[in-house]
């Protein structure tokens, strides 16, 4: 059994990015619209390698595009804590 939930004040990394994404998307990244309002696919950027800044535009993206797939990352490859620190980021 589990305590009960608690209110919490939740900040959105999102509203930090810069919305033409520079550090997430920068030369040589691909990025594929599958539609032209939902769901893109990004080639070539390693998503456990992002600063605070390229974490927060990658929040924004989300955001925007709902369904985003990025292809050849390497979580699985990292340390458990490294990973869990990834994703504690983002709530």
């Amino acid at each position: 059994k589990y305590p009960a939930l608690e209110p919490f004040e939740h900040h959105d990394p999102g509203k930090r990015a810069d919305p033409s994404y520079p550090n997430l998307l920068p030369a040589g990244v691909a990025v594929t619209d599958l539609t032209a309002t939902i769901g893109t696919e990004v080639r070539g950027i390693p998503l456990s390698s992002l600063s605070s800044a390229g974490k927060d535009e990658l929040a924004r993206l989300v955001a925007e595009r709902k369904v985003v797939a990025f292809r050849d990352q390497d979580f699985a490859d990292l340390p458990i804590e490294q990973a869990l620190e990834f994703g504690s980021y983002f709530g």
